[in-house]
């Protein structure tokens, strides 16, 4: 997984809670980054019908209720089409020797499996869980 879902996470969490303005420029300087690399994440998030356009000036708002919006949702909208865990095997195993031959299949099950396991965790949090979690742990650093 690359920084694109935890940006997407992060800017539908900021649209959803903060009293600020929700522009790209605004949620960049937030996340310390490029207001260019932003809108290509929020034009994943406008495209899967999350949130309305933003630009430089322009606020944008969510199109759903964040416990309609699935953290899978959020991943498939950035990342169509890529695996959710990036792992390889050595480039160039020696397949005369037989444990290299074989750990390739058991490699890929494994890889395969734990792909599954993430997938079944996004697909059953919600942006509201999220929303949820970051309140709770605020709650308690408020309490220090």
């Amino acid at each position: 997984m690359d920084t694109k879902f935890a940006v997407a996470v992060h800017t539908l969490l900021f649209i959803s809670e903060s009293p600020e303005p929700k522009t790209s420029e605004t949620i960049s300087q937030t996340l310390h980054t490029n207001a260019s690399y932003v809108r290509k994440i929020l034009s994943g998030l406008v495209k899967a019908g999350m949130i309305t356009s933003a630009t430089k000036s322009k606020d944008c708002c969510l199109l759903k209720q964040p416990e309609e919006i699935l953290l899978s949702d959020i991943y498939n909208a950035v990342e169509p089409g890529v695996s959710k865990l990036t792992m390889s095997l050595s480039q160039n195993p020696d397949t005369n020797i037989i444990l290299c031959r074989c750990e390739q299949p058991v490699m890929e099950d494994l890889f395969r499996e734990m792909e599954r396991s993430v997938d079944a965790i996004l697909q059953h949090k919600t942006l509201q869980d999220v929303i949820d979690e970051v309140k709770r742990v605020a709650a308690q650093e408020s309490t220090l």
